[in-house]
C-alpha cells in the first residue's frame, strides 16, 4: 500500500513501498490529502490507471461504521435480555417472555463473538426484524390502551416499552444503512480491480 507525501494542483507525490513516484491528480478517484494509504490500480504495461484509498482510510473517512452500530445493537442485545432475566426470576416466570429474553440474550451474544461478516449481518438482520416486531407489538398496544379504564398509567408504560424497543430498530436502520453504503463502495472498487 502507497502514501501519499505531498499534493500539489496537478501532482501528487506518493511513497509506494520506498519508491517515490509523481502521478497526475487525475488518477485519482478522490481529493487526495497528505497522509492517505492509497491503492495504485496499473494496467497490464506496468503504466498507473488509477488510484483509490486504502482500506482503512477508505471506511474512516465516512463516519461511523457499519461494525460500530452492530455492537451498539448487541450489548443493548445483552443489557436488555440480562434486564429481562432478572425481572423473569423476581415474578412469576412467564414462558414467552423468558424465550424473548433468552432469545434476545443469544442473538447480543452471537453478534459479539461470531467473527464471520456474513454470519454476524445474518444475526444483526434477525435482531433487527425481532426488534421490529416488537415495536410492532407495542404500537398495537398503544392502539387499544384507549378503551382501557386506567389509561394514563399503562400509556406511560406503553412508551416506556415502545422506546425500549424503538432505540435498537433505530440503531438496526442505521446499521443497514452504512452496511449496504459500506458493501456498494467496497463492490465498486473490488469490481475495478478485477478489470
Amino acid at each position: 500500500m502507497a502514501k501519499i507525501l505531498d499534493v500539489e494542483d496537478k501532482s501528487v507525490f506518493v511513497d509506494d513501498q520506498g519508491t517515490h513516484l509523481k502521478l497526475d491528480i487525475s488518477l485519482f478517484d478522490f481529493e487526495p490529502r497528505v497522509g492517505n494509504n492509497i491503492v495504485i490500480f496499473r494496467d497490464e504495461n506496468g503504466k498507473t490507471a488509477k488510484v483509490m484509498l486504502g482500506e482503512q482510510d477508505f471506511v474512516e473517512g465516512k463516519g461511523i461504521k457499519s461494525r460500530t452500530f452492530r455492537k451498539i445493537i448487541a450489548f443493548y442485545s445483552i443489557a436488555f435480555g440480562v434486564l429481562s432475566l432478572i425481572g423473569q426470576v423476581q415474578m412469576t416466570i412467564n414462558p414467552g417472555s423468558l424465550l424473548f429474553a433468552l432469545v434476545v440474550l443469544a442473538l447480543g451474544v452471537c453478534l459479539v463473538t461470531i467473527r464471520s461478516e456474513s454470519v454476524l449481518h445474518g444475526f444483526s438482520i434477525g435482531t433487527f426484524i425481532l426488534y421490529c416486531l416488537g415495536l410492532l407489538s407495542s404500537l398495537y398496544l398503544f392502539s387499544i390502551a384507549g378503551e382501557s379504564i386506567y389509561y394514563g398509567e399503562v400509556l406511560l408504560l406503553l412508551l416506556f416499552v415502545f422506546a425500549v424497543f424503538a432505540i435498537p430498530f433505530t440503531f438496526g436502520i442505521f446499521y443497514l444503512v452504512k452496511y449496504y453504503k459500506e458493501k456498494k463502495l467496497y463492490d465498486n472498487r473490488t469490481t475495478y480491480f478485477k478489470k
